[in-house]
């Protein structure tokens, strides 16, 4: 509710100066000058960072106090006050855009993390680079040393287009593989230039510390590449309702474990007995937790993942029910294919269909009342019925002894014995001669 001001009290609007005998406020200070200048060294501090990691088989995560540092470590000196540079977010783009990059994938992987009781570095992954690009953070890279380092952003109007950019995802597929391996390649934090997302801080605190670079081969998170955490989810609690009040999983909850601790186990039993990772000779180790796959499970009830998890499991049965269906309805039409080819060969080995023909009429006037019949028509089709009765009838007009002839002849057809009709048709051709065997395989 608004209440009206006391009174002796007077209303100033939003960025008025001050009323009459006040203070004046002070003038503000002037802007800062731009400094693109040092974005080539803030490029250069920010590889030498991650090549330093390189060598250390260690992933890191260049931010901007670190870019900071570096850039005061190349130039020998004590901050950045003594190259000009008082704001450094402001006055040099580069280290404007890794601050907010970093601020934004802080800020995103928090409230990410706080919103679910299942996260994947991979799925959040793919979310934070929607994200980040959604803001005109566009991948901004250059390749130098084998290391992908931030390059000057082509356009440093955070409202400004970049035409040269697509929303294509094969593209952005592309521009990854061009990447030096890291976990993220696939869905290209890396491109963003700044390191690792699993050496963010707020990564690190979640999942734990990063894995020395060596032991990354396919990516962190690839281990789970096979497996579905809701679908995992859905499986786990139809086998937990199977097992009844005595499985192992109802008597884990009589004892106080939750549901999250649980379907944690159980992630963690089977990725244990999963499948050796790529470049390495040896089965997954039990002791590599379930947070060190990039898998993060919350330890509660997990009431939206139970909600999502059901959703899935109907959509898992379904696809399982249509996988039956046009598994059946292949096979019955391969078995439908292969008695049509049966029957193709029956009558290619058959030979072409015989059609028996009529002779010629035997007397003279039923001859000549066909011929006359037939002389309109055009000898490269056959007339249909109605036609040929209309003709018939015509000729039967002028010629009654013909007409009464052809009737014979045809009631005889119907009539007589099978002497009579094999005498009427002409006889069937011969058989064609039996094809040679085809030669035996070299």
């Amino acid at each position: 509710m608004q209440y009206p001001p006391p009174p002796g009290a007077m209303w100033v609007p939003v960025g008025a100066g001050p009323p009459g005998g006040a203070i004046p406020f002070a003038p503000a200070p002037p802007p800062l000058p731009m400094l693109p200048s040092l974005d080539a060294l803030c490029s250069r501090a920010v590889g030498d960072i991650l090549q330093n990691a390189e060598r250390a088989d260690a992933l890191a995560f260049a931010g901007f106090h670190a870019a900071c540092t570096e850039m005061c470590e190349l130039e020998g000196v004590a901050n950045l006050g003594q190259l000009g540079v008082h704001d450094p977010a402001a006055q040099v783009p580069l280290l404007g855009r890794i601050l907010q990059i970093e601020q934004m994938s802080t800020a995103f992987v928090g409230s990410y993390i706080a919103q679910r009781s299942i996260v994947t570095l991979r799925d959040m992954e793919k979310e934070l680079v929607t994200f980040l690009r959604s803001y005109n953070l566009q991948p901004r890279t250059e390749i130098s040393g084998g290391v992908t380092r931030i390059a000057p952003d082509l356009a440093t109007n955070s409202e400004e287009i970049s035409l040269d950019d697509t929303d294509d995802p094969r593209a952005d597929d592309d521009d990854d593989e061009n990447a030096v391996g890291d976990e993220n390649v696939r869905v290209g934090f890396r491109c963003m230039g700044v390191g690792s997302l699993a050496a963010l801080p707020v990564v690190a605190a979640a999942f734990g510390p990063p894995p020395p670079a060596s032991s990354v081969t396919r990516g962190r998170g690839d281990d789970d590449d096979l497996l579905d955490p809701l679908a995992e989810l859905a499986e786990f609690l139809e086998n937990r309702a199977a097992s009844g009040a005595s499985g192992p999983n109802r008597a884990a909850n009589e004892r106080g474990v939750s549901l999250g601790a649980a379907f944690e186990a159980h992630l963690a039993a089977k990725l244990a007995s999963g499948p050796a990772v790529k470049g390495e000779g040896a089965s997954s180790s039990p002791a590599v937790s379930v947070r060190e796959r990039g898998i993060l499970v919350r330890r509660d009830s997990m009431r939206r993942e139970l909600a999502a998890a059901a959703h899935v499991g109907n959509a898992l049965r379904a696809a399982a029910t249509r996988a039956r269906e046009d598994a059946l309805r292949a096979e019955a039409d391969a078995e439908l294919a292969a008695a049509r080819a049966a029957r193709a060969r029956a009558r290619a080995r058959a030979g072409p269909r015989y059609a028996p023909r009529l002779r010629p009429p035997a007397t003279v006037d039923a001859r000549s009342f066909l011929e006359a019949t037939g002389r309109g028509f055009d000898p490269r089709w056959r007339p249909s019925r109605s036609k040929v009765l209309t003709a018939a009838a015509e000729v039967a007009r002028a010629s009654r002894e013909g007409a009464f002839a052809a009737a014979a002849e045809y009631a005889a057809l119907h009539l007589c014995g099978g002497k009579h009709r094999a005498k009427a048709f002409e006889p069937p051709p011969p058989p064609p001669p039996p094809q040679p065997p085809p030669p035996p395989p070299p």
